[in-house]
């Protein structure tokens, strides 16, 4: 039996359980309000013929009064002077043997710093929504622009949406990735990674590890400087932050070993992840961005997925930026994606049947 879910499916389920059950499990049909359902196709439409191109003059002067007061509201979004790539654009992705997601994205446009690279028309969604509905464990996301939101990345958004310290976990099969800092300058690093802050982030991670099924997770620590700062040679850091707080760390039965020099413990990780060995550690801390992506991505991109941990949900989402040079061009893989999808499918008690 194929099984198919679409935006709908996710939609209904996130604002209601029940509902969700009553809809698509006893296919009971839900009277529509027939007036705010018209209206909302009118200016679906509209908007789309708009970016189209398309003449809008008789069309406009032919709209009741109501239609046309909602309708030149939206004229004013700046959204709609934005150059558009293609509008109504349908997607598929196989889930897994008979399972598929699909949907599709009102609008797909060219990105800049006032505008996200693509809605949806009818929900006028411009940031991803937080989950108010308790019974909602899961949550994936696709690709976004996040500068116009004043946030560095995407993560920075699920705390003030969910209330909590989001962390940036990559993960490749067995092979999982930490990043301490994320999307800061390079500059900044070193007087970030201060013994507190080291301790309570790897103290975060080890609790979400243990969520994740890892009950006593082992974790390597990278080092800041080249050589781990060979004793003090090539960097302090690790002898005046990093020791002290894996001292601390072990007192607290947390398993955790380093600091190690990245360069190294990376190469070891491919060798084993590439003979399809189990990994010598759970997890791997890596000091900032590109220390941590560069390995992970370098050995797996296409299975790699972005896992937001630290939440009340589970978030995953690909561990690919937006590429906007390849977009509208049907060039550009779907696979992180896919495998974004499985692993919330897999970490989370979702029933298909």
């Amino acid at each position: 039996m194929i099984k198919t879910f679409t935006s709908d499916h996710f939609e209904t389920y996130k604002k209601c359980p029940k509902a969700y059950y009553y809809k698509y499990k006893k296919k009971i049909k839900f009277a529509l309000q027939k007036d705010t359902y018209k209206l909302g196709r009118s200016i679906h439409s509209l908007a789309d013929y708009h970016l189209r191109g398309l003449t809008l003059g008789k069309i406009e002067a032919d709209l009741d009064e109501t239609t046309k007061e909602h309708w030149q509201n939206v004229l004013k979004s700046p959204l709609l002077n934005k150059k558009i790539i293609c509008t109504e654009w349908g997607f598929d992705i196989l889930l897994g043997k008979n399972i598929w997601l699909n949907g599709r994205i009102d609008a797909v446009f060219e990105a800049s710093e006032e505008s996200p690279n693509s809605t949806n028309l009818r929900l006028s969604q411009m940031r991803p929504q937080k989950c108010e509905n308790k019974s909602v464990i899961g949550q994936i996301t696709d690709l976004f622009e996040t500068g116009q939101w004043r946030w560095r990345g995407k993560i920075p958004f699920f705390p003030q949406s969910h209330g909590q310290n989001a962390q940036m976990l990559f993960v490749a099969g067995d092979f999982k990735v930490l990043l301490l800092t994320r999307h800061i300058p390079l500059a900044k690093v070193p007087s970030m990674l201060t013994q507190k802050f080291i301790e309570e982030e790897i103290i975060k991670l080890n609790s979400a590890l243990a969520k994740l099924g890892l009950k006593r997770p082992k974790i390597a620590l990278c080092g800041l400087n080249p050589h781990a700062g060979e004793e003090g040679l090539l960097g302090k850091e690790e002898q005046e932050e990093f020791l002290p707080a894996l001292k601390n760390l072990k007192e607290k039965n947390i398993d955790i070993e380093g600091p190690f020099p990245a360069d190294m413990l990376f190469a070891k990780a491919s060798d084993f992840y590439k003979k399809n060995e189990p990994m010598p550690y759970d997890c791997y801390v890596a000091t900032y961005h590109d220390q941590g992506l560069c390995a992970v991505k370098s050995i797996d991109l296409d299975k790699t997925v972005n896992v937001t941990i630290g939440l009340d949900i589970l978030r995953t989402s690909p561990a690919h930026g937006t590429a906007f040079d390849i977009a509208g061009k049907n060039i550009a893989s779907a696979q992180s994606m896919k495998e974004a999808i499985k692993f919330a499918f897999a970490k989370i008690p979702v029933n298909t049947k």
